[in-house]
């Protein structure tokens, strides 16, 4: 079974004001030569849109940090992969990643 039917729980756009970037850090290139990949991630911003996979990547360490320290917003119970299902998977297993948010 495919996950991209269900890519339409992501958002298709980037929010308002969202640097979009077309580097894939899942591509050969970036996997060899992961310095280039980094530089030009770091350059574009601290959070960048990454159309091809449809998501924000946070790519400095400050603003990283203040988002996982943020469990209020930013809640991993809801995932932490880009895939749909694996994230309902995890719902149902014993993990720390998917713990917080939890009352």
């Amino acid at each position: 079974m495919s996950w991209f039917p269900l890519r339409s729980l992501m958002p298709s756009r980037p929010p308002s004001g969202a640097v979009s970037l077309s580097v894939d850090p899942y591509s050969q290139k970036a996997i060899e030569q992961p310095d280039s990949t980094y530089r030009e991630l770091l350059g574009a911003g601290p959070v960048v849109w990454l159309p091809k996979y449809r998501v924000l990547a946070v790519s400095r360490f400050d603003p990283l940090r203040a988002l996982l320290r943020n469990d209020k917003d930013f809640i991993s119970s809801r995932g932490v992969t880009m895939n749909p299902i694996l994230n309902a998977a995890a719902k149902t297993s014993a993990t720390v990643l998917v713990s917080d948010g939890e009352t």
